[in-house]
């Protein structure tokens, strides 16, 4: 349809260890990933979700690449498609380079999908919560934390 819906229903990505025969096709396939995420039209990245073999892992920076834009679409779509709201490509979650960026649609969904996220430490020793204050977000920091907190998940 217009919207992508078979897009959407078919983009899901596979084990690691099926992706990929060889290391190239996954550094292609994550880079082209990444990059669609950073583009405002959310129909590339649902194209290349439907069309493409993608490891769970070559998803990693592309949704931290959607939650630094702040594209909610884009976000949803790399989570439907199994993206781990948990790991940490760059030493941080999607959730805390959302907060540092101050997009707070995107960093509840992100919460939404995994609230565990909300306690994870970065490699420079920063929780989500922690990482948007530093980034003159308090505000936004405040309202993530009541809104982890109202969904009692923690």
């Amino acid at each position: 349809s217009a919207e992508g819906s078979l897009a959407r229903s078919a983009a899901c990505c596979v084990p690691d260890a099926q992706a990929f025969s060889e290391q190239p096709d996954q550094t292609i396939v994550s880079r082209a990933l990444r990059e669609a995420a950073a583009w405002a039209d959310a129909h590339v990245l649902q194209h290349l979700l439907s069309s493409c073999y993608c490891s769970i892992g070559s998803l990693e920076i592309a949704v931290c690449e959607a939650a630094m834009q702040g594209f909610a679409e884009h976000t949803r779509l790399l989570l439907s498609a199994q993206a781990m709201p948990t790991a940490q490509p760059n030493g941080k979650t999607a959730l805390h380079v959302a907060c540092e960026c101050g997009c707070e649609e995107v960093a509840q969904m992100l919460i939404q999908k995994a609230p565990e996220t909300w306690l994870l430490r970065s490699s420079n020793g920063l929780t989500p919560f922690e990482s948007a204050q530093q980034a003159d977000f308090g505000l936004i920091a405040r309202r993530l934390d009541a809104f982890t907190k109202e969904l009692g998940s923690l």
